[in-house]
């Protein structure tokens, strides 16, 4: 029985970490849409106009913005064009806590609780308070890309 629970928190930290990807995945989009909005208002040009520029629709450029549609990197390449400016990237030390994406003691609690009504084997108090998995720290790095 223990191994089943061991499985369905494998399962729900896996739908965990897609979750977290995808959302740091629009958040890199969401800055990088925010600095093409500085360059919109520094440079007088509005999302039809921009839209022109770089030959796509102004629907498009509003989608960017909304986050529904993806960044590419050949639109990121025409907004360098269109702007006269070039886009760089930065690593930086991922600062989150270790223990940000790990299931709590009454995740796992609630999970074993929901289980249907069987004979269960017992639960050792101790598993609770191990992390399963940790949020990965990287080195700080910096990358420049001209």
């Amino acid at each position: 029985m223990t191994s089943k629970i061991h499985e369905q928190i494998e399962l729900l930290n896996k739908h965990h970490e897609e979750f977290n990807l995808e959302m740091e995945k629009t958040m890199i989009q969401m800055r990088f849409m925010s600095e093409v909005e500085k360059l919109m208002e520094i440079q007088n040009v509005n999302k039809k106009q921009l839209a022109e520029r770089i030959g796509t629709s102004a629907s498009y450029i509003t989608q960017l913005f909304r986050g529904n549609k993806t960044l590419n990197l050949e639109t990121v390449a025409k907004f360098q064009h269109v702007f006269g400016y070039k886009f760089g990237i930065q690593i930086k030390k991922d600062v989150t806590k270790p223990m940000s994406n790990c299931f709590t003691r009454n995740d796992f609690l609630d999970l074993f609780k929901s289980q249907p009504k069987r004979r269960r084997e017992p639960i050792n108090e101790n598993d609770f308070n191990k992390p399963l998995k940790l949020t990965p720290n990287y080195s700080e790095h910096k990358i420049r890309i001209a």
